[in-house]
Order: structure tokens, then sequence, then C-alpha cells
């Protein structure tokens, strides 16, 4: 199979213009004493402060030189406040009181929100940390009466009338086909009772997703916290200031110069790990492994395309599937021919090539192993008193502090998980 450069080329980004804010030019809300926040809200003032205090953590943690975006869609405001409206509410609240007041740029597609200035002093005064803390753990009420279905990673068939089934059964038969999920919450309890900010408290949860008709689509796990879902600036180099991106909390968090490691290809890494037994040195790219004798050349920006195609089919279904979805999908990396005979031909190729190195998926299953070998890394880092932060296989260490044995720790913690979990992966 041929693959042509020029046809693999991304497309340009179309760059968005945000308005320029000058945090030296800003008008923000004047004074409002505790006097004044009492008399607005009432008898209920004390219930009122306290259901405001997932917003006013999110805006702590997100201000920048009194400057904060807020989308009402945000996953932490929407899980704290169960739904969209009562974010709007909070929000609402916050600007009646003169805690929040909107920017005079205000535009409607800027996709992290709106931009408000932030009287950071009238804030400090209501917000209390101590108050604002959300169990991750999980907790079952008692199943209902089995039936017996194989609840897995993978898609679940309609056939299975997995409808009748609550999320809670369906949860509680993940408990048994990969007890390791009880094991893994335990040590991210243990975890998050060290970690001081809410902002890198590890949630792993298993989530179930259904369809429009009830019927269970998936169920999937995967470690993450808030900090996960911070982009990065380099990646994003067209955000505005004002908007904190990854490299932002990290340099607030462990100081100028930190230092990142990164798994190489953790996915088909892992997953190559699981098939064959075999951990690649951590100089190994995985990719270049699969896809390099596709290509005339090997570069930064078709490793880029090998790892989009690589995820597409390697979690993508059937090739019929991965076909369907390649025509009608305009943002898929473009292959020599996108006729359905041709394109067929190539993905089934890859898929091929795909499925000798990595094993056929399980669904999304690759994600709680990654999950749980990353687990025992942080805990090792731990026990050795290592500040670190995470996002899903990035690491970030204070300058100076990366661990020299770093790829021996991860490769150590992949065998002794497989080792212990062989019979239920």
């Amino acid at each position: 199979m041929l693959w042509v450069k020029e046809d693999l080329k991304k497309k340009n980004k179309v760059l968005v213009h945000y308005p320029e804010l000058n945090p030296n030019k800003l008008v923000f809300p004047e004074e409002v004493t505790l006097e004044n926040i009492h008399q607005k809200l009432g008898r209920k003032y004390k219930s009122a402060i306290n259901g405001l205090q997932p917003l006013l953590h999110f805006i702590k943690k997100n201000e920048n030189n009194g400057i904060v975006s807020i989308s009402q869609t945000a996953k932490p405001l929407v899980d704290a406040y169960k739904g969209q409206p009562n974010v709007k509410r909070a929000i609402d609240k916050l600007v009646d009181l003169g805690i929040l007041r909107k920017t005079s740029n205000q535009f409607k597609n800027f996709n992290y929100g709106l931009i408000y200035t932030v009287n950071i002093n009238t804030l400090n005064l209501i917000y209390n940390k101590s108050s604002y803390n959300i169990s991750y753990s999980i907790s079952y009420s008692e199943p209902e009466e089995y039936v017996d279905t194989n609840a897995h990673f993978g898609k679940i068939r309609k056939k299975d009338n997995m409808r009748d089934y609550s999320d809670t059964w369906v949860l509680r038969k993940m408990d048994e086909v990969y007890p390791q999920i009880k094991d893994y919450q335990y040590k991210v309890e243990k975890l998050n009772s060290h970690e001081e900010d809410d902002f890198y408290v590890i949630r792993f949860n298993p989530k179930v997703t259904r369809d429009k008709n009830g019927h269970v689509k998936n169920v999937s796990i995967r470690a993450t916290s808030d900090f996960c879902s911070v982009k990065s600036r380099e990646k994003h180099p067209e955000f505005p200031w004002y908007i904190k991106c990854r490299e932002d909390y990290l340099d607030e968090d462990l100081g100028i110069g930190w230092e990142e490691y990164d798994v190489k290809g953790s996915v088909p890494r892992i997953a190559h790990f699981l098939h064959t037994g075999e951990w690649l040195d951590e100089n190994v790219d995985p990719y270049k492994e699969i896809f390099e004798s596709h290509f005339f050349d090997w570069d930064k920006d078709t490793r880029d395309i090998c790892k989009d195609w690589f995820m597409r089919i390697y979690f993508g279904g059937t090739i019929k599937e991965i076909v369907r979805n390649a025509i009608n999908c305009k943002d898929y990396p473009n292959l020599t021919s996108n006729k359905k005979e041709q394109l067929t031909k190539d993905i089934t190729e890859l898929k091929e090539a795909i499925d000798n190195y990595c094993g056929v998926a399980d669904g999304n299953s690759i994600f709680l192993h990654e999950s749980c070998i990353y687990i025992d890394v942080r805990e090792e880092l731990a026990k050795r008193k290592i500040d670190v932060k995470q996002v899903y296989d990035g690491f970030y260490f204070k300058h100076g502090e990366v661990p020299k044995d770093m790829g021996a720790i991860i490769k150590q913690c992949a065998i002794s998980y497989l080792s212990t979990y062989s019979n239920y992966i």
C-alpha cells in the first residue's frame, strides 16, 4: 500500500481572534462586603454560600490576573451542580452578588465559556476550601436479580437486552469480570488522601454509556482528574493569554523549568505487552514499528497521522464500521484514495498490522490496564516522596527530579500487574 505524503497534511486550523484584555486596564467590580452579601442572600445565607463553593473553587483554580473563563458545560461544574441549568444559576448568583462581572467583550463562538472579571478580595471572604469536598469513591446498592450476561468493556449487543438492567447491576457485574477495579480504587483513595489540591485528585470509576434507546453501548474506565482536561498551550498556541493552560498550572505548582516524562506510544506499547509479554525499550516508538513500512519517509507529522489512524482503527470496530466513518467524517486523515474499494483494502491492511502487534482490542479495556499500571507508578513515586503531576501517560516533575530509572519503574509496574491479574485481562 502506498501512502502519498502530500495527501496526509493536516488541514490548517482556523484561528479565532479573541478580544485583547489588558489586565492593567480592567475595571473590576466594586468592593462588596459580607454585609451586602448577607443582605442579598437573606435567611438562607449559609446554605447559599455552601452551594456556591464548587463554582468558587473552580474560579480560584482557573482565574488568571483577575480574569476567568467559565463554561456552563465544564464537566467539574456540571457534575457538582447536577446539570447545566444549575451551573448557570450559580454563575448568575455570583454576578448578582458582585463577585463576577461580565467583560464588555463577550462573544458566542468562544469554546471555553464567557470571560468574567473577578472580585478576588470578596471571593476570598466567602470561599471555604474545606467545605468543598467531593467523594470520588464508588458505592453500589444491592444488585438486582442476576442474569447470566457477560458484561465487558467491548460493545454489548442489543440482543443482550441490557436495557432492562440498571447501571448498578452492570457495574457490579464489571467488578466480577475485573476484580482489579476495586483493588485500584483503594490505591487511588490512598494516593488522594495525600493530595492537598482537589484539582489533581484522581477519579477512577467505571462509567456506563447507553444509546438513545437505553441499550448499553459500552462500559469504560480511565484514571483521570480535572487537570487532565486542561489543554496544552504548546499544542494550542492560538489560545489567548487569559486562558490558563497546562503549562500555567505546572509553572505555579512545580516551578519554572519543570520537566516532562512521556511514555512513548502508551496505548500500543501496553497493548503489545499484554498481547506478547514483551515490554518495549523506552526509546522504541510503537507507532513507528507498526506504520513505518507504509510510508515513503518518517517524521513527526507522519507520526501524528499514524497515531490518529491507530486510535480510529484499534477502537473503531469492524472494517465496515471503520471505512464508513472514514468516508463520512471530514476530519479523517486522507489515504491515497477516498474510494470505498481502495479504502477498504488500505484499512484492512492496517488493521491486520495493528492486530498482529497489539492483539484485537476488547472495547476500550486497554484504558483500565493502562490506568492500573500508572497508578502503581504513582504509588512508587509517592513512596520515594517525589512530587509529580500526571496527564494520562505524561508525568511532570520539578526541575531535576525526574527519576533516572523512570523507565525501569514503569516496566516493573507493568510486569507486576500482568503477573497479578493475568486471568482478568
